[in-house]
């Protein structure tokens, strides 16, 4: 277990943009697996990430991200299953920039925590995007966790299952 907070891929700092994190294999990082802190334009596409102690993708503080074609999951096998959080994608706001105009599509998250959340923080979240993904069975607090108050959120044509008691979102 890492002392430090370490994420695999980070685009991050105000005046980042146009980044493209594409075709990476990310997995067991102590901190996010890839992340988009205050990154303007970036593209997140056909990675697999997997056992991040924290998010695997997390979309904060971000403005104007296409995340897209991700497979996204939780080995309980890995080293870092025991200590962590996994959440397959998440888009929160922690500090100054309000998360916006941010699309996640056609990605797969199966078997982590919660394999989508969307959480507010100091601001409003608007204008997200999350349609034709596939979410199966969170293993710890449902499958899908929207919290807070957004504006102009659209969650359609998702394929969503969850087996047992837990909840569906």
């Amino acid at each position: 277990k890492s002392s430090n907070w370490s994420s695999g891929i980070t685009v991050s700092g105000g005046g980042i943009s146009n980044a493209v994190i594409r075709r990476n294999h990310v997995w067991e990082n102590w901190g996010q697996g890839i992340n988009t802190y205050e990154s303007d334009h970036s593209i997140i596409e056909d990675n697999i990430v997997h056992d991040s102690y924290a998010p695997n993708i997390y979309l904060h503080d971000a403005t104007n991200i296409l995340c897209q074609r991700n497979l996204i999951y939780t080995n309980p096998n890995s080293q870092v299953f025991p200590y962590a959080d996994h959440v397959g994608i998440m888009v929160g706001d922690e500090r100054d920039t309000p998360a916006s105009n941010i699309t996640i599509i056609n990605n797969i998250s199966f078997g982590n925590n919660r394999n989508f959340g969307l959480f507010k923080g100091n601001h409003t979240i608007f204008n997200i995007l999350i349609a034709n993904n596939t979410f199966v069975n969170g293993i710890e607090s449902g499958n899908v966790v929207i919290k807070g108050y957004h504006q102009n959120v659209i969650f359609e044509n998702n394929l969503v299952q969850q087996d047992g008691s837990l909840p569906l979102i």
